[in-house]
């Protein structure tokens, strides 16, 4: 068992992880930065015991979860640190280090460090804050920490491979990601409650607009049109305050799978 105290990179720490991520990104090696951890030229300690687990996540959810606790029972040490968990890159950057070598192993085989924003911080970019591998479950997990299941459909998937196109097109509209009732009905709709995964033949679904222009067909039905229709209707009807059945019926029939009709 890994245990650490609760750390933050320095604005030094900071620079020497995006290096040496610059640098395995390049070359195709792993990113090595277990010998920054406790290191005191690299960074700030927040808690005085020892509080951050390592542990490996079984999906995003658990993941979120993990660092909603973790970040919760120890907020008093971060708000004297005057640390934001929603907006300290300095922060994610060190918890990321802390699971680095899990995070780049998938079956056996490296995963490929992908995008900047997925190992990165970038709370203030609204189309790439929700990819980083661990503050993006976790944000989801605290909006909606009452009813975490209504998040299912962001939330079942692996840490390591998380941008699938729900990801994608939902969490890319701040106001449907925020919006539990839309959530929870798609969720309720896609998530088999056994596996707690998409069901079979849900896939049509989130079809890419691209799909539908090569064989001449109208896009319909899809999230990606889920996510437009509901940025025209936000204004006039207020939709967070709108039931189930209300969102149903203002989205009409096209999206009626994502209500379970």
């Amino acid at each position: 068992m890994t245990v650490h105290r609760l750390r933050v990179h320095t604005d030094s720490g900071f620079e020497e992880f995006t290096r040496r991520w610059s640098n395995a990104k390049a070359s195709g090696e792993l990113l090595d930065v277990e010998d920054m951890l406790d290191d005191e030229r690299w960074t700030k300690p927040i808690t005085d015991e020892p509080v951050v687990e390592f542990q490996e996540f079984p999906s995003r959810r658990e993941c979120g979860q993990y660092f909603l606790k973790l970040l919760s029972e120890n907020g008093a040490a971060l708000q004297a640190a005057q640390i934001d968990p929603a907006t300290s890159v300095h922060l994610w950057s060190w918890l990321i280090s802390v699971w680095s070598r899990w995070l780049q192993q998938l079956n056996g085989k490296q995963v490929l460090l992908g995008a900047p924003a997925r190992w990165i911080y970038m709370p203030n970019n609204h189309n790439r804050y929700y990819r980083h591998l661990l503050a993006g479950p976790y944000l989801i997990a605290v909006a909606h920490q009452d009813k975490l299941q209504n998040a299912q459909i962001l939330l079942y998937n692996d840490v390591r491979k998380p941008n699938t196109a729900w990801v994608e097109q939902i969490c890319g509209r701040r106001d449907v990601v925020s919006n539990g009732t839309l959530l929870g009905a798609i969720s309720e709709a896609v998530i088999h409650p056994r596996t707690q995964k998409p069901r079979p033949g849900t896939s049509p679904l989130k079809r890419k607009k691209e799909y539908f222009a090569r064989r001449g067909i109208a896009e319909a039905g899809t999230i990606q049109r889920l996510g437009k229709v509901h940025n025209q209707l936000m204004e006039p009807w207020h939709l967070p305050r709108a039931s189930a059945e209300q969102l149903e019926e203002l989205f009409g029939t096209e999206f009626s799978k994502f209500f379970g009709s």
